[in-house]
């Protein structure tokens, strides 16, 4: 549990199964979602929603992937 968790303490763009994500706008590519909501005062979870579809995407996001893939 905790510290001994392989994971522990790997947020953002350390974590490996984070996604980057880029503001199509500003050119800003931030780590992970959840930096990109934070960065930028989007609620939690809803930035993923537009992102995965569920949600219409009214933003300048995208993931990275997707743009330069």
């Amino acid at each position: 549990s905790g510290t001994k968790n392989g994971m522990f303490g790997r947020t953002g763009d350390m974590n490996t199964t984070s996604k980057k994500v880029i503001n199509t706008i500003t050119q800003e590519i931030f780590g992970s979602v959840a930096e990109a909501e934070r960065k930028n005062g989007i609620k939690k979870g809803i930035l993923i929603a537009k992102l995965n579809g569920r949600a219409t995407n009214n933003t300048s996001f995208k993931y990275f992937q997707d743009v330069y893939s």
